[in-house]
């Protein structure tokens, strides 16, 4: 769920991430579960659905984010639309990202985030 763009990306708004950040499962966990808490299932899109989409978010020190999110991979389907608008107002609402360690901030500070309606519907 959590990537960081490689070192030859420059400063991570073009490439696909190559490295993913090393955060601890307890970190991932507590990162994933603070952005279930912002996300809502769209409408006609059911949580079976298996549309896979990455968007990437760039964030500060803080937790907060440097610039909207922004979508770099998706499959072409009908629920796609809706499926992005979501997933970017989940990011949206739930910064700050506190929980994300401060030591790790070189890891952490882009992150590239898989969504899909079954992955994010799951407890």
């Amino acid at each position: 769920m959590l990537n960081l763009p490689g070192p030859n990306t420059g400063d991570g708004s073009g490439a696909e991430a190559e490295t993913k950040a090393h955060l601890t499962s307890d970190e991932r966990a507590a990162f994933k579960a603070h952005l279930k808490s912002c996300w809502q299932l769209p409408a006609g899109v059911k949580p079976s659905d298996h549309l896979k989409l990455v968007v990437r978010m760039s964030l500060k020190q803080n937790g907060t984010l440097t610039s909207d999110p922004q979508l770099i991979e998706a499959g072409l389907s009908p629920i796609g639309p809706p499926l992005v608008q979501a997933a970017i107002k989940a990011i949206k609402q739930c910064a700050p990202y506190t929980m994300l360690p401060a030591a790790k901030y070189k890891e952490w500070r882009i992150l590239d985030i898989n969504f899909s309606p079954d992955e994010m519907s799951r407890g």
